[in-house]
């Protein structure tokens, strides 16, 4: 920003400098208001106990019943499936506002098996947009077929704020293991935003939502 005026220095105050203190200040604020915790407090208790296996190679996904689950903020999910998943972190994309934000804070691009291959990763890019994920794996390394169907984009919802502090550490290169459930959201004035149950069923409809139960880092 240019200076208004020369004399607006000249009695010992920089109006300007001042002006840029304002507006740190002030973003200062913003950015603590967006980034104030969760406050969704689901009762895990009162949730299907769900049985996790020593090692998982692929998302594992079980049978449950369809239970209403209130998630704060005019919202409540239904539950779908069971879900376990493991792999490396390719993306992380949190949402601090507007949307879904205050529910599913943070999208992470997760791959595994052949796409989860060290040197598979090395020659591979990334990229989350705003809901979605884009992928460039080189077609010798990984056939095109097998690509979709090793990696997924997951909006994540924290049962809690234990939960969400976990979420929110992990990036991309770490091993991580997430518990919960898909689910479908529902919320006053918006569609359902439903969960993808099936790893073919493609852009854009092919995002998990995923109620988290369990959240941590396995290797990073």
């Amino acid at each position: 920003m240019p200076l208004q005026s020369e004399a607006m220095r000249d009695d010992g105050i920089n109006m300007g400098f001042v002006a840029v203190i304002f507006c740190v200040v002030a973003g200062l604020l913003v950015a603590n208001h967006a980034l104030a915790p969760q406050e969704t407090q689901v009762d895990v208790a009162a949730l299907p106990q769900i049985e996790r296996a020593d090692l998982i190679l692929s998302p594992r996904q079980g049978p449950v019943d369809p239970q209403r689950v209130e998630l704060g903020y005019e919202a409540h999910a239904t539950l779908k499936h069971t879900y376990d998943i493991a792999g490396t972190v390719v993306t992380a994309r949190p949402h601090l506002a507007g949307g879904m934000s205050e529910i599913a804070p943070l999208d992470l691009g997760i791959a595994w098996g052949p796409m989860a291959q060290r040197e598979v990763l090395a020659a591979s890019r990334y990229t989350a947009g705003h809901r979605y994920l884009k992928w460039r794996v080189p077609v010798e390394m990984v056939p095109m077929e097998e690509q979709s169907i090793n990696i997924s984009n997951t909006h994540l919802i924290p049962a809690d704020n234990v939960v969400r502090d976990a979420m929110m550490e992990m990036k991309p290169g770490q091993s991580v293991r997430l518990t919960g459930f898909l689910v479908d959201v529902y919320q006053d004035g918006m569609l359902p935003w439903r969960s993808s149950v099936t790893r073919d069923d493609g852009f854009p409809a092919g995002c998990e939502i995923m109620l988290v139960t369990q959240a941590e880092i396995t290797r990073g």
